[in-house]
């Protein structure tokens, strides 16, 4: 495989640009907002690009197009999963039209992930889009301890299966025919996660795609199939086309929202640079020594957990059991007299149970049917005013 590597040209410039006019609506943190931080620093910086790029799981694969001045571009497939990592306390999420930056430690739920693609099926075969999601909280990023490359985190990644290693979920996802994208035609794909990822006291999350097509043989020279019309293709393989930025000018905040990549030295097995089996954060590639940082245009829905007040239920003559809930929550208390009501809202305040409360001390709630997630119980009366945070599991 050495030989492979040595073809292999590492240079996002032969990507091509993009317009992208997809934006989902802007929310405030109280109730939920995206974040996108490539959209985000596109307001901030002056030489902002956006672009797109294929992804293959063979490197010897070839891609063209036609550029401005109507030659032909032609170069080997150089990456094979994309991905970007998210903190919601960068600075550069104040004031610029998306989502409010998140304090240190305020919790927060990732609920959806949404990010543009082109898919172009011209063989009929069984392709998988892999899309793994990461937190601090369970160990999928990690620090970088030595730091290499000037990276502060590590993410790793198991060339022989083409997936990320220790991630919080996996939802592989089989691309049809009706994923496909036409000539000129951007598709938009919404993953919605179940279980929804919860961090209770904040962190760092992370989201990669990697495309797998049906195993077979590819041979040197294959081409990966295009809507360019002009240049000439041969045996052309389906493609899967990724979106992202390029920015020229380094922010002042670029330190923890890194691009992830998977590159072909990776899928190889190679080790030349010194790191091998790792996404790279913050990936750097440049023909005259200067900075580039490239941002997925991947966003990340984020619903806020509201602190409350709720009391330490051990301490309290009112229980909730079980917490964590699967199918029915029970609610009991020692004096009915001092009841009067209760009531289940999420962690957005839409409520999802009431009930009044009359001569009875204990109560059992269905919660079969609640999506995964936080919520909270309001226990009201003459004397008593509670809540009681559980969480709803699958």
């Amino acid at each position: 495989n050495s030989s492979l590597f040595a073809q292999i040209e590492i240079g996002e410039i032969y990507d091509k640009k993009m317009s992208e006019n997809y934006t989902p609506n802007n929310n405030s943190k109280a109730a939920g907002g995206w974040f996108n931080y490539g959209k985000e620093i596109e307001g901030l910086s002056d030489d902002i690009t956006g672009y797109i790029g294929t992804l293959h799981t063979d490197s010897t694969m070839v891609e063209g197009y036609i550029d401005s001045n109507d030659d032909t571009v032609t170069y080997t497939i150089y990456q094979h999963s994309r991905g970007q990592m998210l903190d919601p306390t960068s600075l550069n999420f104040s004031n610029t039209g998306e989502c409010e930056y998140f304090l240190a430690g305020d919790g927060f739920i990732l609920d959806t992930v949404f990010f543009p693609y082109q898919y172009i099926r011209t063989q009929d075969q069984n392709d998988k889009l892999v899309v793994q999601f990461y937190t601090t909280n369970n160990g999928g990023i990690a620090p970088n301890n030595p730091q290499t490359w000037g990276d502060l985190y590590d993410m790793f990644y198991d060339y022989n299966t083409y997936r990320g290693v220790d991630a919080v979920e996996t939802i592989e996802y089989n691309l049809t025919l009706s994923d496909s994208t036409g000539p000129n035609n951007t598709k938009y794909l919404e993953f919605a996660l179940d279980p929804v990822i919860t961090m209770p006291t904040g962190g760092l999350v992370a989201v990669t795609y990697t495309f797998i097509p049906e195993p077979g043989t590819y041979n040197e020279g294959d081409t990966i199939a295009s809507h360019e019309p002009i240049w000439n293709v041969t045996n052309p393989r389906n493609s899967f086309i990724g979106y992202y930025w390029r920015d020229a000018e380094n922010t002042d905040d670029d330190s923890e929202n890194y691009n992830l990549t998977v590159d072909p030295d990776v899928q190889y097995n190679i080790s030349t640079n010194g790191w091998n089996g790792n996404y790279k954060p913050g990936h750097i590639w440049s023909n005259n020594n200067s900075e580039i940082m490239n941002h997925q245009n991947i966003w990340f829905h984020l619903t806020p957990i509201a602190p409350t007040n709720t009391s330490n239920i051990s301490l309290t003559n009112i229980k909730l059991y079980p917490n964590p809930a699967n199918n029915k929550i029970n609610i009991v208390f020692e004096n009915s007299n001092d009841v009067n009501s209760i009531r289940i809202t999420d962690v957005t305040g839409r409520t999802v149970y009431t009930e009044t409360i009359a001569n009875t001390n204990s109560i059992e709630v269905n919660t079969s049917k609640y999506n995964p997630g936080i919520y909270f119980c309001e226990i009201n009366g003459a004397k008593t005013n509670e809540t009681i945070k559980f969480t709803k599991i699958k």
